[in-house]
């Protein structure tokens, strides 16, 4: 899914010009040739991300706090920032991401209702990883005069110094980044030796070396929010998705301080034009001011998945707390006082398995990826390899790549593997309209087919489509139907399989750039009703059309089944209701005697 363009994030600012710039594409694609992997792991990352999303509801005043290390790396005394700069630092990301910071009333009005306190906290380590106290600077003098976007900082050997354990701590190096860049971070997913963010001592913190106009802070405010998994507010392309839908569609980046309104010719952008004001743009320090609801949401999502280790990390507190309880699975050796950390219940906590239990507080490694079918023994469809009746797949939301609304007949290809129902699908419409959705084999003749009236926005449809066995089945709209629905002309990853039981292996525009249409899609294999049998033969006598599996009794030869008959057929099968029963009395039609109705000699 979809995200190749989001995994290593490098923010470089053009200093004689005084505005932000970004270089992510190019660093990303050197990436990419090193550890042609790094994809794939974005895929990954991205659907477990989302799958939380859709599965979790936010609890309030549910604080994270994430302990930070610093490490400064100087050439210089100037670049030997202060402990008072550091923390004026850590003030500022707690202001910026709890919305206390003192400029929100400058957020205009329209976009208050979305600004968002994320309720995520920052605070310098006051444990290091081998349980020692520590004030959460490291200081390492160095010979390099500057260092680049290839990591340098980030290690000894190169001449700086080597990331404290990055599933517990946010690792924060500030040194001198040469070509004017202000930093840089990575996002989850990627090399843990160089997880982090990058910040030069010139635009760290709001007093000493800060300097105008990134001289408040919100350089490192902004890589944080990379670091959490955000995306740049303009999608890093002209009008292009950022994953969050209470953002504005931009058509690029704002530099400097844009007066509100300020329009994009986005057909997203709204009337209230860009969030400018938002601290993933490019906008001065002393512009920017908020986070977005859905920013949040993404950020706290994040945490829970790709960096669920900061939940439990105990970096901000003293060598003396942490879980007491030796029984529990988190026990700590070292801790004295209890911290309320003890977890006692282990099992799957990844919510995108058919066994994710939501009490779980520490993974046993017992997940296990939905294969679809018919789990009752006792049906005729009984699958003993199947773990669930149903399973959503394709493309989960409209949030990847790039796309828009989309007017002409086009549709998914896929391979089914198991008779299977498409039950649902979610849907993106621009206007309100009438849409028939097909179901076609691979000669685009219609096997199934429903009619539903469409309302702008995201909707989740019934379909019913009954899918048999077979190839190149298409999923798609009846001819002339589609007056606007969401279709993406970039970031799919084909194919996408869905649970064993069906893949969606390209579109009718080609494999590489266009998904069309139906998302989160919902498919299920229902039990058969339990095992009837009897003759299935239709020509047989005792033909029963209730039967579903045939007991081997059909019957061909009808005639007189009663022992007791005179004509008693042995090898009849079926009663033909022909029996004849003895009836004593003379047969003999010449003696006086004779009785007309016997047909046994008495």
């Amino acid at each position: 899914m979809r995200l190749i363009f989001l995994f290593f994030l490098i923010c470089s600012f053009n200093i004689s010009a005084q505005q932000r710039n970004c270089g992510t594409m190019t660093y990303l694609q050197n990436q990419i040739s090193n550890d042609p992997s790094i994809s794939q792991r974005i895929i990954n990352d991205e659907a477990l991300l989302q799958s939380w999303i859709s599965s979790t509801s936010l609890s309030a005043n549910n604080i994270i706090s994430i302990p930070v290390v610093v490490h400064v790396v100087y050439n210089s005394p100037t670049e030997n920032i202060s402990d008072a700069q550091i923390q004026s630092q850590i003030d500022i990301l707690n202001a910026d991401f709890r919305r206390l910071n003192s400029d929100t009333i400058n957020t205009p009005q329209p976009f208050t209702l979305v600004a968002a306190d994320t309720e995520i906290e920052f605070c310098l380590a006051s444990r290091d990883p081998d349980g020692n106290t520590t004030n959460g600077i490291t200081r390492t003098a160095t010979t390099q005069t500057s260092f680049s976007t290839n990591d340098g900082v980030k290690f000894s050997a190169s001449g700086g110094v080597d990331a404290w354990n990055t599933t517990k701590y946010l690792n924060i190096w500030v040194c001198d980044i040469g070509g004017g860049i202000l930093g840089y971070a990575q996002f989850p997913g990627g090399d843990p030796t160089t997880d982090g963010i990058v910040c030069d001592y010139q635009y760290f913190g709001n007093i000493g070396t800060a300097t105008s106009p990134y001289d408040l802070g919100r350089t490192a405010t902004h890589e944080v929010g990379h670091w959490l998994n955000l995306r740049h507010i303009w999608g890093d392309s002209n009008c292009g998705n950022d994953f969050c839908n209470d953002t504005p569609e931009h058509s690029g980046s704002n530099y400097g301080c844009p007066t509100f309104p300020s329009t994009s010719n986005c057909s997203g952008n709204g009337s209230n034009g860009d969030m400018f004001m938002n601290y993933m743009d490019y906008t001065d320090d002393v512009c920017m001011n908020m986070f977005s609801q859905d920013q949040k949401t993404r950020m706290i999502a994040s945490i829970n998945t790709q960096r669920s280790g900061l939940l439990t990390s105990d970096g901000c507190q003293g060598s003396e707390y942490g879980c007491t309880d030796s029984t529990a699975i988190n026990y700590d050796t070292l801790a004295i006082f209890d911290n309320g950390s003890c977890c006692y219940i282990s099992g799957c906590t990844d919510p995108t398995a058919v066994n994710y239990d939501s009490n779980a507080c520490f993974d046993d490694g017992s997940c296990m990826a939905p294969l679809l079918g018919c789990t009752d023994s006792t049906a005729i469809n009984f699958n003993p390899n199947a773990n669930t009746l149903f399973a959503y797949g394709g493309e989960l939301d409209n949030n990847f790549g790039s796309g828009g609304y989309f007017y002409n007949d086009q549709h998914l290809l896929l391979d089914v593997y198991e008779d299977c129902i498409i039950q649902s699908a979610t849907f993106y419409a621009e206007v309100n309209n009438t849409i028939t959705f097909e179901l076609r084999d691979a000669n685009g003749n219609v096997i199934d087919d429903t009619t539903h009236s469409v309302v702008p926005g995201p909707q989740q449809l019934a379909l019913n489509f009954d899918c048999p066995v077979g190839t190149n089945l298409q999923l798609g709209l009846s001819a002339g139907s589609n007056s606007g629905l969401y279709r993406n002309n970039s970031g799919p990853s084909y194919p996408y399989d869905i649970a064993g039981a069906l893949s969606i292996t390209e579109s009718s525009a080609g494999t590489p750039g266009y998904y069309y249409f139906y998302y989160n899609i919902e498919v299920e294999i229902p039990c058969s009703v339990s095992a009837n049998y009897g003759c299935t033969d239709s020509t047989a006598f005792n033909y029963s059309p209730t039967a579903t599996i045939d007991n081997g009794l059909c019957c061909y030869i009808s005639g007189c089944t009663d022992l007791t008959a005179i004509n008693y057929d042995l090898n009849a099968c079926y009663d033909d209701s022909s029996c004849i029963y003895p009836v004593l009395g003379c047969t003999d039609s010449l003696a006086i005697n004779y009785s007309p109705l016997a047909n046994t000699d008495d």
